[in-house]
């Protein structure tokens, strides 16, 4: 094929807490030449991560929501080198520390990443600006953390219409590494988004399989 820029994720949710997220640029099919990425958004900055001489590599995005009302921002990153022009949808939120939210029960599933399997399951009452979860002897390997609501109570978290999220975004999830000591602060943020079926969003055949068992909630 043409050489062409693969830029990963397309699409950037803060939401109303996240403060940076990671962005992948990567070459196909041969060399694209020099890359360089640039935004107009007064809210968002760009930082080189580590990227080679022509510019692939990792850049983190990082939001600064200081003096900014109460509202859901949006701009566009361009990802730009000799072969193709590649934009990044950024979305970020600035919240009302009036308000006190109620997102009703939410289910924090921790998912094994060698099987996709749901190893352990934490239920919480999402009411305020968060809550808390917590997991105990957990044995080693990798994981993905993943959250959600069950409005329709079908045992599928994540279904069109109701709450998701992962760690650290629901658009890059991270491979979380167990070993012998505790993990912490492994904070992350739900939302209750559109979710078209035949869409391009991240539903939960974008991610590990999401089923828990019930009598396990209580």
């Amino acid at each position: 094929t043409d050489p062409t820029l693969s830029v990963n994720p397309r699409t950037l949710n803060f939401s109303s807490t996240l403060q940076s997220a990671t962005l992948y640029v990567e070459a196909l099919g041969g060399d694209v030449g020099t890359v360089t990425v640039s935004e107009n958004i007064a809210w968002l900055s760009v930082s080189a991560g580590q990227v080679d001489a022509s510019g692939l590599g990792t850049y983190t995005l990082s939001v600064d929501r200081t003096g900014l009302a109460p509202a859901t921002y949006s701009g566009v990153v361009q990802v730009a080198s000799g072969v193709s022009t590649v934009d990044v949808d950024v979305i970020m939120q600035v919240s009302d520390a009036t308000i006190s939210g109620d997102a009703g029960r939410h289910y924090i599933l921790l998912i094994n990443n060698a099987n996709n399997e749901a190893l352990m399951q934490f239920a919480v009452e999402a009411e305020g600006s968060g809550a808390n979860y917590s997991f105990s002897n957990v044995p080693a390997g990798n994981y993905i953390l993943v959250a959600g609501s069950d409005m329709d109570m079908d045992n599928l978290i994540c279904d069109a219409g109701e709450s998701c999220g992962a760690y650290p975004t629901l658009s890059q999830p991270s491979v979380i590494t167990v070993g012998s000591g505790s993990l912490s602060s492994l904070d992350f943020t739900t939302s209750f988004e559109y979710q078209s079926p035949t869409g391009s969003n991240a539903t939960e055949t974008d991610l590990p399989v999401m089923i828990y068992p019930r009598e396990s909630t209580e």
